[in-house]
């Protein structure tokens, strides 16, 4: 299966087991759990900041792909680039995960219409990823 990982393209800082600041990247942890049995898609690894390159390669891996996850982080301050590829994806009939943190926010709210499943935190989202 194809997936394509939908979502903010920065760490964010997260206390670790042992009670210390560590970065963390949702991506990195989705592609531990998926990438033995799936090929997965990451944004970050297009290696460019080119607006119209990384828009290219984003839409042609929506259109490859089988299953979209996407991830609507606490603190993701505007979410549209995501809205936009779910949407996208959506259209072309493809699978949507989401994770929604701003579930309470009516703008958010609304990209939950294009998505299969919702989950409002991410851990809880990893839980059934982690069966595909």
């Amino acid at each position: 299966m194809k997936i394509y990982l939908a979502g903010g393209m920065r760490p964010r800082k997260r206390v670790d087991s042992e009670g210390n600041w560590t970065d963390f990247n949702w991506q990195d942890v989705v592609k531990d759990v998926l990438a033995a049995k799936h090929e997965v898609f990451d944004p970050r690894d297009h290696n460019t900041k080119v607006f119209t390159e990384y828009s290219f390669l984003d839409l042609m891996r929506l259109r490859q792909c089988d299953l979209v996850i996407a991830y609507i982080e606490a603190e993701n301050p505007s979410p549209m680039g995501l809205a936009g590829e779910v949407g996208f994806a959506k259209g072309l009939g493809k699978t949507v995960l989401l994770v929604n943190e701003k579930h309470e926010d009516r703008y958010t709210k609304f990209t939950e219409n294009f998505a299969d499943t919702v989950f409002q935190s991410f851990e809880a989202a990893l839980e059934v990823i982690a069966k595909v």
